[in-house]
């Protein structure tokens, strides 16, 4: 099975980093709109470009339907209020153990998804910014009868325009 496989690639490391996992599943790794929040977060333009366009292009619901544009801005939005509702907790003194409870329930996760930088590149302004863009953007696509692709692959550069200076 599979994760006999990931132990074979670790060798005699004594533990099983991602890249083992990367190793065996290779590209049968799917992209998530949990990914792709991630790396909106982290302010990674490529990654982000990637990931959208993987989710736009190939990847399905569990019932086998394509994933639609306004769901992927949904889950963008509510990351985004999630770390300024973080930030705003930590900033009135919340301890950062309770904190982090808005966003994810395990400190493990947290570490693993790298919430804590997340958190530090979602400034107040970059949050508005964000949810102004993804407000115009849903809009737009409820509203023309534009290209959703194009509409979407236009949203990235615009919560992040910093980034692609990079």
């Amino acid at each position: 099975n599979e994760i006999e496989k990931v132990i074979v690639v670790s060798g005699d490391s004594g533990s099983v980093d991602e890249d083992d996992v990367k190793k065996v599943v290779g590209a049968f790794k799917r992209d998530t709109v949990y990914g792709l929040c991630n790396a909106v977060g982290l302010m990674d333009f490529r990654e982000s470009s990637k990931i959208l366009n993987n989710l736009l292009e190939k990847e399905k619901t569990a019932d086998d339907k394509k994933i639609s544009e306004t769901a992927i801005i949904s889950q963008l939005f509510t990351h985004a209020m999630k770390l300024s509702e973080y930030n705003r907790l930590i900033k009135i003194g919340v301890p950062e153990n309770e904190a982090m409870k808005v966003m994810i329930a395990s400190p493990f996760l947290w570490k693993k998804n790298k919430m804590t930088p997340q958190a530090r590149n979602l400034t107040p302004r970059k949050v508005r910014r964000m949810l102004t863009v993804f407000g115009r953007t849903e809009s737009t696509i409820k509203r023309s009868s534009l290209d959703n692709k194009l509409l979407m692959d236009f949203m990235i550069p615009l919560i992040m325009p910093d980034a692609r200076k990079a």
